[in-house]
């Protein structure tokens, strides 16, 4: 995610605060793209390693944005993947944008589902402070739930979507775009507006140089 900080370099630290805190790592030795290959053959190896490598990423936005729904979602989520990557045709990139799209569309349904069926208002559940007040704290202390936390308690809803889905979904800023309905420009914005506010969240003394 270079672009994240090409028009203000003085917000570089935040980048490396959310995507290390956030960071993944593989548990199988078979390369991604050869097993999403093989997945896409109907190898159940196949579609297990790649599960296993989204898995993580896909839960921690899902539990960001709806975390009641969020287990149930996701299998929902791995149900149409299973049944239609035979279909499926891209590269890992492709597969991420693919696998959130899918997530996203069964969380708005879900939503509107869960909607209709209440009957009484509930207020939200107060969420606790992080307490960071560094970022070498954060680098050193965030879990990666904790850091997902982090994001969405300080930021707007729409500022946590960009940054969620550029950090966990891994997509691009265009990619990002035609999941929300916007421009390029305006994710681009928007994300720059958000890691400067995580920014000064952790280190209040943060000031954008530039």
């Amino acid at each position: 995610m270079a672009d994240y900080t090409s028009s203000c370099p003085s917000i570089a630290p935040i980048t490396v605060v959310v995507s290390a805190a956030m960071a993944h790592s593989s548990s199988s030795d078979q390369p991604f793209e050869e097993a999403l290959a093989s997945a896409r053959r109907g190898d159940v190896s196949g579609l297990t390693v790649v599960f296993r490598e989204f898995q993580p990423r896909l839960l921690r936005y899902l539990r960001a944005r709806e975390p009641s729904l969020a287990d149930d979602i996701a299998s929902e989520t791995w149900l149409a993947v299973a049944q239609r990557i035979r279909a499926f045709d891209g590269d890992g990139a492709a597969f991420a944008a693919w696998l959130f799209t899918i997530a996203k569309q069964r969380l708005a349904d879900s939503r509107r589902t869960t909607s209709r069926r209440r009957t009484d208002a509930c207020a939200d559940v107060p969420q606790p402070d992080t307490g960071a007040t560094t970022e070498n704290f954060a680098l050193e202390h965030l879990s990666a739930q904790e850091a997902v936390d982090f994001v969405v308690h300080n930021l707007n809803d729409n500022q946590a979507e960009v940054v969620l889905l550029r950090c966990l979904g891994d997509l691009s800023l265009a990619q990002v775009a035609e999941m929300m309905d916007r421009d390029v420009n305006w994710v681009r914005v928007t994300q720059h507006r958000a890691l400067k506010r995580l920014a000064q969240r952790i280190n209040p003394n943060f000031v954008v140089t530039k």
